[in-house]
């Protein structure tokens, strides 16, 4: 599941693939405090899951290999709530 930076609940940032990919960038941005106890992010900052950024979809979809000659009838899209999906 891909996270993003949020402020409060406003996304802020693009979906990045793993939490550490969110911190790198919040760290690049200046929005990450360092203190005895370890780093933080600013006050009303937080990394949070978030669904796919539609272009990564579209890009996921993209890259799918061709299935030349095979039906795919039988297949439906998932569910948006489908824990399956990534």
């Amino acid at each position: 599941m891909p996270y993003a930076l949020f402020e409060n609940d406003e996304k802020l940032s693009r979906a990045f693939p793993t939490e550490e990919d969110v911190w790198s960038h919040a760290e690049g941005a200046g929005l990450v405090e360092v203190e005895e106890q370890g780093k933080f992010l600013s006050d009303h900052y937080s990394i949070k899951p978030c669904p796919p950024d539609e272009m990564e979809e579209k890009q996921s979809v993209s890259n799918l290999p061709e299935l030349s000659g095979r039906s795919c009838g039988h297949l439906r899209p998932s569910d948006p709530g489908d824990s399956r999906r990534r």
